[in-house]
């Protein structure tokens, strides 16, 4: 008779993984991921925080461009917005948005509202955003749209591409973009920000990444 009927083909098991041998790989894999995850969404966060102070400089460039070509005043206009998903409640300095004046002089919206990454808001500290309260009389609330009844704050540039005399100076023309969870934090920059500076003269953007 022939032996094979009577024992079975040991090379598929062989071949096989066991139960034990899946579940150490399946722990490994976690573990691995568990060690990434971290690394990722700091990485993350620090792509969100580059693309926001992208976003403030490219627009603060156009309103100066405008102010320039329209031979018109035009504000950026810092916005107080809640999380996306958080309603109509408290917020922080999370929207930009440009206004034009027309030609009666009464400011209007010139472009959509943009809303920075989630993870990302323009410092309230003074200190680190003196932007903001550069120009006193540029504050208020306004209706944004969607966004409703929202304060803000901003700065003006002027026909020929500079600021306001005699408020935005060398010491106080710069906002500072920094992690939501940094926000409430001291006056003293954290280490990953954004800061933009403007040149109160020419209009011109700069900025500086640590």
């Amino acid at each position: 008779m022939n032996a094979s009927w009577n024992c079975p083909d040991r090379r598929g098991w062989q071949r096989a993984f066991s139960l034990v041998e899946m579940l150490v790989v399946m722990g490994i894999i976690v573990l691995l991921v568990a060690l990434a995850a971290p690394a990722y969404h700091s990485v993350a966060r620090a792509g969100g925080l580059t693309r926001a102070g992208q976003l403030v400089a490219d627009e603060i460039a156009l309103a100066r461009q405008e102010a320039r070509s329209r031979n018109r005043f035009v504000e950026m206009r810092v916005i107080d917005l809640p999380p996306a998903d958080a309603g109509n409640g408290p917020g922080a300095w999370r929207g930009i948005q440009l206004w034009m004046a027309d030609e009666e002089g009464i400011p209007r919206p010139h472009n959509r509202l943009i809303r920075l990454p989630e993870t990302v808001v323009i410092s309230p500290a003074e200190t680190l955003s003196p932007l903001l309260g550069a120009a006193p009389s540029r504050s208020g609330t306004a209706d944004f749209g969607a966004a409703k009844a929202r304060s803000w704050r901003g700065f003006r540039f002027r026909p020929g591409g500079a600021m306001d005399a005699g408020i935005i100076t060398a010491t106080n023309n710069f906002l500072t973009l920094v992690d939501a969870r940094d926000a409430d934090a001291s006056a003293e920059a954290p280490a990953n920000f954004h800061a933009i500076r403007v040149n109160p003269l020419t209009g011109r953007v700069t900025t500086h990444r640590p």
